[in-house]
């Protein structure tokens, strides 16, 4: 899509040093009912170098600003293996330093894509408008083993 790739070119002249010249590898988007809060992603590694998570429901849908966003833990988990990195047990992160990013519209995290995180708590006013959505980017290859995306792809299941 067009937004995409212009979104992707912005990045790399915005943050050369950062995004560079890995590729675009993969894109997804969550969008959350309110009834859950709960409900969000559990603690886990992504594959890629460089991800970015971004946020587009307005400020004024969050009931608490000190939420809704993302926990990211300081360090990588000890596995080679991306099937052990996609599923953390919370056991994994405990006594590991972490770093909360409130969820606000229009709001980028660029972080290492092995780090290990997770979607935070989130209370957001009913309505469709108000549903808690992020987009996530992610840029280059991750360094797991056990990754069978272009498989996955090619067999038509994602």
């Amino acid at each position: 899509p067009p937004l995409l790739y212009d979104l992707v070119r912005e990045l790399r002249e915005r943050m050369p040093n950062v995004v560079a010249d890995l590729p675009l590898t993969n894109a997804w988007s969550y969008k959350y009912e309110q009834d859950r809060p709960a409900m969000g992603i559990g603690p886990h590694a992504d594959y890629g170098k460089v991800n970015l998570n971004f946020w587009v429901t307005p400020d004024e849908a969050n009931l608490n600003p000190d939420t809704g966003g993302l926990r990211i833990w300081e360090e990588p988990p000890k596995v080679d293996d991306f099937v052990q990195a996609n599923m953390v047990p919370e056991s994994w992160t405990e006594g590991i330093p972490f770093v909360d990013v409130p969820h606000r519209c229009n709001r980028g995290v660029v972080f290492d894509s092995k780090l290990i995180h997770t979607t935070m708590p989130f209370f957001f006013r009913p309505g469709y408008k108000n549903m808690r959505i992020n987009i996530t980017l992610i840029f280059g290859k991750g360094e797991f083993s056990n990754f069978r995306n272009e498989e996955i792809v090619r067999e038509g299941k994602g």
